[in-house]
């Protein structure tokens, strides 16, 4: 299946959970994608991750760790995730003892600020090679999270970030906010809107249509996650991915949807949004004419 990805010309592999690093095999199958030669992403909250594993991680040009931190205290850590944040700051460190660069992804859903600017300092004291910040979006109905963000709350977030950068002179470090629809905290980009190219306009629309493909661990693909619950057509384990690609009916679904909301087809982001998430207008009583609540514009 990665050999057939490579093949089509797939930019980069990400490998997610639950906890990758729980499974039985995850070194056969660094050390496969190590051989591919194709840029990998690993994330994991470091909690019981092998001696093996991070030899592999360390040796390769290829593959990249991504930690998962809520917050750099105990005990908020555990509250948001799970596990204690302990391990993960102590897998970071021994990264970067190792000179091998290492990332840290944070969902935003309920920190204070004050917990995501010491997450900052923390990542700048360490050198990560890229800290981001992901917004928290409930579209599969089987994770609940309380969150008391939306997207606009984010982009007060970032404008704070890169002040404090701006203002500690801080010109060298890679920082990045991530999630599906976050350009519209961005009212002023309604009228640029109407000059985006068609590269932007796949760039900050739905991955799901152009860009991306979830392979679950029976072999199940989705355009993106958020599929998670509906129905499945197609499988890597027994179809190919070009296959999956051109006929797999919910890729084509997601790209031929049209919204006929009012509101939307008078907004010059139509092109990029459509009228919202794909998946969860369809769990709606009336998805053709429905707004996605997360938009901000």
């Amino acid at each position: 299946m990665l050999s057939q990805a490579k093949e089509n010309g797939i930019l980069s592999f990400s490998i997610l959970g639950g906890e990758p690093t729980k499974y039985k095999d995850i070194d056969n199958l660094l050390k496969i994608i190590d051989s591919l030669k194709v840029v990998t992403t690993i994330t994991t909250n470091g909690q019981e991750i092998k001696k093996s594993t991070i030899d592999i991680i360390c040796q390769s040009d290829y593959i990249t760790p991504v930690i998962s931190l809520e917050s750099i205290d105990d005990f908020k850590n555990f509250e948001l995730m799970g596990t204690r944040a302990k391990r993960g700051i102590e897998l970071i460190k021994l990264f970067h003892e190792r000179k091998k660069k290492v990332r840290l992804n944070t969902v935003y859903s309920n920190q204070s600020e004050e917990d995501i600017m010491e997450l900052l300092k923390f990542a700048i004291k360490n050198e990560i090679d890229r800290f981001s910040i992901a917004d928290y979006s409930e579209v599969t109905g089987f994770t609940k999270i309380t969150k008391i963000y939306n997207i606009s709350d984010l982009r007060k977030l970032e404008e704070k970030v890169r002040r404090y950068l701006l203002d500690n002179k801080i010109d060298n470090f890679n920082f990045s906010v991530e999630g599906c629809f976050y350009f519209t905290a961005f009212p002023e980009l309604i009228e640029e809107g109407k000059n985006l190219s068609e590269f932007e306009n796949m760039y900050f629309g739905c991955r799901a249509k152009h860009t991306k493909m979830e392979i679950l661990s029976n072999g199940d693909v989705l355009p993106c996650i958020a599929f998670l619950g509906e129905k499945h057509t197609s499988n890597a384990f027994h179809q190919t991915l070009t296959e999956i690609w051109k006929n797999d009916s919910n890729y084509t679904e997601v790209r031929e949807f049209k919204t006929e909301n009012k509101d939307c087809l008078k907004c010059s982001m139509l092109r990029i949004c459509e009228g919202g998430c794909y998946p969860k207008l369809q769990r709606t009583l009336n998805p053709n004419f429905t707004k996605d609540k997360t938009c901000q514009l």
